[in-house]
């Protein structure tokens, strides 16, 4: 028995201090979604970080509805809320596809599961702007 304690140390001291996969970092994809992002009806998504716009095709410098942007990554995607205050709330799903972007969402306190399109669900395929991150 007394063999064993170290070994069983030594796995919870190497399973602690085990690096975060580079996948897993909240950085690494609110790097890689920063930029505008354009969807095929024309409306553009601009991230930087911790906001979120929302505009129309026929904007310049305006870019639209402001929302604040919280981001909970995954290997492949991940989870992120968006909006100001309680009553413009929306959760959302979205994950990576090569250089493009698909996001899901809803409001009323639901999250949507898979990018399969349900009532209340919005879903978008996002190309980035090129040139603009």
């Amino acid at each position: 028995m007394i063999g064993r304690a170290p070994l069983a140390i030594a796995l919870a001291v190497s399973a602690s201090a085990a690096p975060v996969p580079k996948e897993l970092k909240a950085d690494t994809h609110t790097e890689r979604m920063k930029g505008v992002w354009k969807e095929e009806s024309g409306w553009r998504w601009y991230f930087d970080g911790e906001k979120l716009h929302v505009g129309g095709s026929n904007m310049t410098d305006n870019k639209g509805l402001e929302y604040k942007f919280t981001l909970r990554p995954n290997i492949e995607g991940g989870e992120f809320d968006f909006g100001g205050g309680l009553r413009h709330r929306y959760y959302a799903i979205y994950k990576f596809e090569g250089d493009d972007l698909r996001i899901a969402y809803a409001g009323g306190g639901k999250r949507p599961k898979d990018f399969t399109a349900r009532g209340g669900e919005f879903h978008h395929a996002l190309k980035r702007v090129p040139g603009d991150k």
